[in-house]
């Protein structure tokens, strides 16, 4: 397993990379199919099918199969990353372009954190409902439940994410007028923005902190407080309760302000700060 997430590790760091670096060479089809709608199209259906793959491995002796199963869990987890990342990297890089001012921005923002915060929810709180610790059937029975949820869902975005005529022709124009720059020179200028470099681990360590949190949950559940798959369930109500009745006020509040900069070093004190506790919960009701 160790190995695995290593190799997958450095799978992630090179995909998105490239991914990001090909998705925006120019492209003569742009003018006509648009530049990000077909990528969010072909990604999106494969993404969540290899999702539903890393939990439907085939029933093996898990001694003589062992590296079967070990090939299997790494080729579909670096397909959905590929897949996921083609989606979602277009997705956000049509923001900046679709939402012009800071304002429209910061409340679009707005929303699709709400949005994610369900989802989030959602996908913590019914997971627990359909699985049943040593049944590996449930975990798959309850990948396929998703399949067909998010199925739905993405056929509701679909239309959100269609460029305007107006929008095809900016890119034309831009790219047009682009230098075309090498990758490795494109990787050199970037890596020598100081403080994007810096920007970019924050974003980093707080992708570790939420990662880490959220998927130790049920570790939490299972081996420090010795409960059902369901308390799950209640330990993530306090992070999403948190969060949604924060969000507007925090919204509100970077509109007053008007600065992403210190908006972001607010975020950052006090998401460190307000980690300590973590260390001292050993109950439910700590955590």
């Amino acid at each position: 397993m160790v190995l695995g997430y290593i190799i997958y590790s450095i799978w992630n760091s090179i995909n998105e990379t490239l991914v990001g670096y090909f998705t925006d060479r120019t492209n003569r089809f742009w003018k006509r199919y648009d530049k990000r709608f077909p990528l969010i199209i072909i990604g999106g259906i494969p993404a969540i099918l290899t999702l539903a793959a890393i939990f439907s491995p085939p029933y093996l002796d898990p001694i003589s199969g062992v590296w079967i199963y070990f090939a299997w869990i790494l080729i579909s987890t670096c397909l959905f990353e590929l897949f996921f990342t083609i989606v979602s990297l277009n997705h956000y890089a049509l923001y900046p372009d679709k939402f012009r001012i800071d304002t429209d921005r910061r409340k679009a923002g707005g929303i699709r954190m709400a949005l994610s915060l369900i989802g989030t929810a959602v996908g913590f709180m019914i997971p627990p409902l359909l699985i049943t610790y040593g049944d590996r059937q449930s975990y798959t029975n309850m990948a396929w439940i998703f399949v067909g949820i998010n199925m739905i869902i993405f056929l509701t975005i679909i239309p959100g994410h269609i460029e305007s005529k107006e929008l095809r022709a900016r890119y034309v124009i831009e790219q047009e007028e682009k230098e075309r720059i090498s990758f490795w020179k494109t990787l050199k200028i970037v890596l020598s923005q100081k403080n994007f470099v810096v920007v970019i681990l924050i974003f980093l360590m707080d992708a570790i902190i939420g990662a880490s949190l959220t998927a130790s949950i049920q570790y939490v559940a299972k081996y420090l407080l010795q409960a059902e798959a369901e308390t799950s369930i209640l330990l993530l109500a306090g992070f999403i309760l948190g969060a949604l009745g924060s969000l507007w006020p925090w919204l509100i509040f970077s509109q007053k302000i008007k600065n992403n900069r210190k908006m972001l070093i607010i975020g950052v004190f006090l998401n460190t700060i307000f980690l300590l506790p973590f260390m001292f919960a050993k109950s439910l009701i700590g955590m």
